[in-house]
């Protein structure tokens, strides 16, 4: 029942969340204001065009408030880190896993194509991947199904042969609402996040099984 697996990105294969939300945190705190995880986790697996996050900032009409300077200080501190950041933990084993089945693999992601081809190049997976779907190549985005569709469709494969492994209650709704066996991955960020929609929760990428995972897609589809 198993030919394919959709990854996202951010925060699945690379702990990208944690320095975003740390660096906007930050400079929130330096304004007296909170940032509540809660309220991260809303635009997680979106684009970031979406939501602006210096408009209560904006609000306070503070005058030591320069938005060009302090989005360059906050971008500088949070690409150092992730730059300075390995892959979580899993993912190799897996993808080679899943490439020695011979599954397809694609990945969705709220991102831009650079962003995300920029890191699997870095990490030496862009060749794992011959089907990125980017923030670009969709009109709707997570939650709504078009991402994981749309990877599904270039794969050349049902959604409902295909595995979607997310770690935002975001990219969970988007991978059911197209039909995929959605496994919840939830990291530092999302931990604590509710995950009703998915066919399952893991603790990690380590701890995901391909075998477990077709038989149960196996007994969802007979069911």
């Amino acid at each position: 029942m198993l030919e394919g697996i959709v990854f996202d990105f951010d925060g699945l294969i690379l702990d990208t969340e944690g320095p975003q939300y740390d660096g906007w945190r930050s400079v929130y705190e330096r304004f007296g204001l909170d940032l509540p995880i809660d309220r991260w986790v809303e635009v997680l697996g979106r684009p970031a065009w979406m939501f602006d996050f210096h408009t209560r900032l904006e609000e306070l009409g503070d005058p030591a408030y320069d938005r060009e300077a302090i989005d360059a200080e906050r971008r500088k501190s949070v690409r150092s880190r992730i730059d300075a950041s390995d892959l979580m933990p899993g993912v190799r084993d897996l993808v080679a896993q899943a490439r020695s089945k011979g599954l397809r693999l694609s990945i969705a992601s709220g991102s831009d194509r650079e962003w995300v081809a920029g890191y699997l190049e870095k990490h030496g997976l862009i060749d794992a991947f011959p089907i990125l779907v980017t923030r670009e190549e969709t009109t709707r985005h997570k939650p709504e199904p078009d991402p994981f569709a749309e990877a599904c469709r270039r794969m050349g494969l049902p959604p409902q042969r295909c595995l979607a492994l997310e770690d935002s209650p975001n990219g969970i709704r988007s991978a059911a609402a197209a039909g995929l066996y959605a496994v919840a991955v939830p990291n530092r960020v999302t931990a604590g996040q509710s995950f009703d929609e998915a066919d399952r929760i893991v603790e990690s990428l380590e701890t995901v099984d391909l075998h477990e995972v077709a038989a149960a897609m196996g007994e969802r589809v007979r069911a």
